[in-house]
């Protein structure tokens, strides 16, 4: 078997694995203060399951959730923080899906409850997403829920909801999601926001900057960084200060892997050098 063919079983193996441990929707509770009025879905054993994992595919534009095991009421001027398995990270169009509990009552009518949505990288600096106060542009809690058993939820288009673009903030990827009541800035008859779940549409971690045309091919998840290669290259990881962390030599046909325990979250450089050629990444590293 000739190097060409160990190197693309390498990526479809790799991309299996990568995709099967691959969970979009948010992951787990972080950190959370509920506000005054609606407690609806706020004790166990209905929370915190009922704003981790997906929507309920019986809920769609006009029918929201109601049931507690369901939905989340933040209650006036509270807010929770979520948390992803992976990053979401920055691509094309909107990232990340936040379903409220938004709902169509007449034609062309809308109840919807705002929230404020903020992401931080680290769980310590946030960045809060633009938005307007009095007309709720740039919120979430504006858009129904399309449900259905055969909606694809990191497809905005299908799924409705509220979708927010890291390009907004300028930040290459984010861990965490916070989610602020905003019905204060309302009419009296909006009481609270409702959360219902929150959906990466690009995850993963991510390269800051990559060349086109790399001769190798590379992932990381929190646990192992792993590389295969159609040239020989050396391989170098190195902090933005210049200190080495790994380096190796890199063989066609042989994968080459490393665990991530010792590295702390943070920017990397990634440097490979072919015969010819020097390539050099920056790599955006968080568990």
């Amino acid at each position: 078997m000739n190097n060409r063919y160990l190197f693309l079983i390498f990526i479809l193996i790799s991309l299996s694995c990568f995709l099967k441990a691959q969970n979009p929707w948010a992951s787990s509770v972080v950190e959370y203060h509920f506000g005054n009025g609606q407690t609806l879905g706020q004790s166990s054993p209905d929370f915190p399951s009922n704003v981790l994992g997906p929507v309920n595919p019986a809920v769609s534009n006009t029918v929201p959730a109601s049931a507690p095991s369901e939905v989340l009421s933040l209650g006036r001027n509270g807010w929770i923080v979520l948390s992803f398995e992976q990053d979401i990270v920055n691509g094309a169009g909107a990232d990340f899906t936040v379903f409220e509990n938004a709902f169509e009552y007449a034609e062309g009518l809308i109840f919807d409850e705002w929230l404020m949505v903020s992401v931080s990288m680290d769980g310590i600096n946030w960045y809060a997403f633009p938005c307007d106060s009095v007309t709720g542009e740039g919120m979430a809690g504006r858009t129904p829920t399309n449900g259905g058993g055969s909606t694809n939820y990191q497809d905005i288009t299908q799924s409705g909801g509220d979708g927010f673009n890291l390009d907004d903030v300028g930040l290459p990827s984010a861990r965490y999601v916070k989610l602020q009541d905003a019905t204060r800035l309302q009419t009296p008859e909006k009481i609270a926001a409702e959360v219902d779940a929150v959906v990466a549409i690009h995850t993963g971690n991510t390269l800051v900057s990559m060349p086109q045309n790399l001769p190798f091919f590379w992932q990381a998840t929190p646990e192992f960084f792993s590389l295969a290669t159609q040239e020989v290259i050396k391989l170098e990881l190195t902090d933005m200060g210049g200190r080495s962390l790994f380096s190796t030599v890199v063989y066609p046909g042989r994968a080459v892997s490393f665990p991530l325990s010792g590295i702390t979250p943070g920017i990397y450089c990634l440097k490979a050098m072919g015969q010819n050629n020097f390539y050099s990444c920056k790599w955006n590293y968080y568990r």
